[in-house]
């Protein structure tokens, strides 16, 4: 590189070459003088992966948690959850093809032809025909208002956890912008009794919407396809029950960073 910068100087050669006759030792100098600086990791905690299913269920009953999403991992424990509906159908797998069936059915699929369809797409049993025709029907003939999103896929980053979920509608009622969450559990009374169990999910929902989209959300129900006298239940929120939903994540964050046994998850300070 030296050769061939003084090529190209144009006042000839600028360096001198010339041999020391002394042997310098500078690797022996600077021995031990030169230090590395200090290097500052910093450590990134990834977000803990939770659904909006575990924090309903882990508000509802903590000790319940556990037994469904805790030990069911176990394969030598037993889960003592029922899986079945009064309906003789299993309740989980009904309420996924239901929930089809009416996303079906917005997207003007008729009726019966929602049902079938879905059936067929999530390769169903036909013993489910019916009752699933039945609750379509209902949902069918509900003002649920203009609906802008079915099956609104999300992800929502809070307090230390990253939340999935799926907002079965997103409407459009009066003028006011609301959240819809389909239910077919079995009843006691009324859908009344409902309320309280998902208000978490539905806080969560209106969270998620907020965030990505910016848009306030006015109205949060939930859709009780069971309830023979009313269908449509407003939820309404305080800045508590938010607060509660924060303290809950926050604490399934903190249970699935720290607790590897089911001993150390029914022997946290919740229980004691």
């Amino acid at each position: 590189m030296i050769e061939q910068a003084d090529v190209n100087s144009l006042n000839g050669t600028w360096y001198q070459e010339r041999t020391s006759e002394k042997s310098e030792v500078w690797q022996n100098d600077l021995i031990g003088v030169y230090n590395t600086p200090a290097v500052q990791q910093e450590h990134t905690l990834l977000p803990v992966p939770l659904s909006v299913s575990q924090v309903v269920a882990y508000s509802n009953d903590p000790e319940q948690f556990i037994n469904q999403y805790v030990k069911v991992q176990n394969p030598t424990m037993k889960d003592n959850l029922s899986v079945t509906s009064t309906h003789g159908l299993a309740a989980s797998r009904l309420g996924t093809y239901v929930h089809r069936a009416c996303e079906l059915y917005d997207l003007g699929w008729a009726l019966k032809e929602s049902v079938d369809l879905t059936l067929k797409e999530l390769e169903g049993d036909s013993i489910y025909q019916e009752e699933m025709l039945k609750l379509v029907t209902v949902y069918a003939g509900l003002e649920l208002g203009e609906a802008l999103e079915n099956e609104w896929a999300f992800s929502l980053e809070v307090e230390g956890a990253e939340l999935t979920g799926i907002i079965d509608r997103v409407t459009v009622i009066d003028s006011k912008l609301c959240l819809l969450d389909i239910k077919t559990n079995s009843l006691e009374n009324s859908g009344v009794e409902l309320i309280n169990r998902y208000r978490a999910q539905l806080i969560l929902y209106k969270w998620a919407y907020e965030q990505k989209t910016g848009q306030s959300v006015s109205g949060l129900f939930l859709v009780v396809l069971r309830d023979h006298n009313q269908q449509l239940h407003e939820i309404t929120v305080t800045e508590s029950q938010e607060d509660e939903v924060r303290e809950a994540v926050r604490e399934l964050v903190k249970l699935k960073t720290t607790s590897t046994t089911i001993e150390t998850y029914t022997h946290s300070y919740r229980y004691k």
